[in-house]
């Protein structure tokens, strides 16, 4: 990529990958959401389930283009960047957790000390730390080993998590299951999600890495050349085959988002291939950038987009105030004395609610990039 010549299909593509993340994450009730808003309950997958993924891949491509003025090679500035990264990716993720525990624990009125020291219920896992360790280990590999090495420990991973998931009872919603073991050994029970796993344990992360690394290669394919048809091109030609390869093999290892199975990785890397693809020929190739503004927005602060909606998330979730007779957040407020009387569809108004608090979220990201204000880490 040229000097100075910024790839905005990318900064589109993670917009759009936010906003999708908000609109999910935020039903008016968990009661009543559309099929394909939810998580697929175990084997299968619904939209929902590429969206954690796409982050990854992302998140993969991006690394690329910062570790390219390290020139892919070790160095304390390069350590100190790829620490400091990980870190913050960390403390982003144990900081909205301990916020939502403490203000979940001052509405049971047990003291101020009960509701700050929360750290007994502290999740150690979880989506930040995921991406944080996928980050580290992929900017590991990517400065320790030559490309095509990166890429044979990834089909190396892959194939041996294939081959643990089978062997180890991984596609059963048993105790036998071994990533389910894993995580019970590592994680004590009150600092994972679910008591018999956790959906973003140890073992899972595995592959999660091996996905990164999939992302960093498209990333440094993207780097090679300023040929915006060749990179279109590329993406398509890998991404496809790669997303049927996926679904293929899926008749014999389930494609499981919990378990990240690596016929999950296979499909949504793909797919994400698709859609940079897709975004690449209708934004860089097309010149149209001007009409997608709604989601460069979110894509050119998308951290802090994550921060401040999260934190609006659990404040709105955890405030109650007296509604109906009873103490109600004010999140329930919204949808059972506003939402639900204009839409009356239950359903419909749960949607509603989501795509209004999208909207909400997408002003200050607005402001920010129209003052030309991006925070980096």
């Amino acid at each position: 990529m040229e000097k100075g010549k910024r790839l905005y299909s990318l900064d589109v593509f993670r917009g759009f990958v936010i906003a999708a993340m908000i609109l999910v994450n935020n039903p008016g009730s968990w009661d009543y959401v559309y099929r394909p808003l939810d998580h697929a309950p175990w084997n299968g997958m619904t939209p929902t389930d590429f969206i954690f993924p796409f982050f990854i891949v992302i998140m993969g491509i991006s690394a690329a283009f910062s570790l390219k003025k390290y020139g892919y090679r070790w160095s304390s500035s390069a350590a100190g960047k790829i620490i400091k990264r990980t870190l913050i990716l960390m403390l982003v993720g144990y900081g909205t957790g301990w916020l939502g525990r403490a203000l979940h624990r001052a509405y049971e009125g047990k003291g101020a000390a009960y509701a700050l020291w929360n750290f007994d219920t502290a999740r150690i896992m979880g989506v930040m730390v995921r991406l944080a360790l996928v980050y580290l280990f992929l900017s590991i590999l990517a400065l320790s080993f030559s490309d095509r090495t990166v890429a044979g420990i990834c089909a190396c991973l892959l194939v041996v998590y294939s081959v643990v998931l089978l062997v180890g009872h991984g596609f059963e919603q048993t105790p036998q299951n071994i990533v389910g073991i894993v995580d019970r050994a590592l994680l004590p029970e009150n600092h994972r999600l679910e008591e018999l796993y956790d959906p973003e344990g140890v073992l899972s992360t595995i592959p999660a890495i091996a996905q990164g690394c999939l992302g960093y290669l498209c990333g440094k394919m993207i780097l090679k050349t300023p040929d915006n048809h060749y990179r279109m091109r590329h993406l398509f030609l890998s991404g496809f085959p790669m997303a049927v390869a996926g679904w293929l093999l899926s008749f014999g290892i389930p494609l499981n988002k919990r378990m990240w199975s690596p016929t999950f990785v296979l499909v949504t890397t793909g797919v994400a291939f698709l859609n940079l693809a897709f975004f690449l020929w209708a934004i860089d190739l097309r010149n149209t950038r001007k009409y997608f503004t709604f989601f460069e927005a979110f894509g050119r602060n998308a951290l802090l987009v994550f921060i401040y909606s999260t934190v609006f998330t659990i404040l709105l979730c955890d405030i109650q105030v007296p509604a109906g007779g009873e103490l109600q957040s004010l999140w329930n407020c919204a949808y059972e004395f506003v939402f639900v009387p204009v839409f009356r569809n239950p359903y419909f108004s749960s949607l509603m609610q989501a795509v209004v608090y999208v909207v909400l979220m997408w002003l200050p990201s607005l402001i920010l990039y129209r003052k030309n204000i991006y925070v980096k880490i």
